[in-house]
């Protein structure tokens, strides 16, 4: 549902989100590439409107580092401050 809406009408610049099963993970991961600040606000924005709407908290990460969270829709800062910046 979530992956289906962010590849709806849109073209990523390094292909759409997907999910990723990792292995001893509770619960898949939606995996892209962002090219660029534009990317990465559509992708945040989408994340934390899903998360309010089922809900649902998001771990942010960037390269293998986790930079904060999404929690009921809200943005954590430390996502606010170093990727939508």
């Amino acid at each position: 549902m979530l992956v289906d809406e962010l590849s709806a009408g849109h073209g990523w610049a390094h292909g759409p989100p997907e999910f990723e099963e990792q292995p001893g993970e509770e619960s898949p991961t939606v995996a892209t590439e962002v090219a660029g600040a534009d990317e990465a606000k559509r992708l945040i924005d989408a994340l934390a409107k899903f998360s309010k709407k089922h809900e649902i908290d998001f771990v942010v990460e960037a390269e293998d580092e986790v930079v904060d969270t999404i929690e009921s829709g809200v943005i954590g800062k430390a996502i606010q401050t170093s990727l939508l910046n």
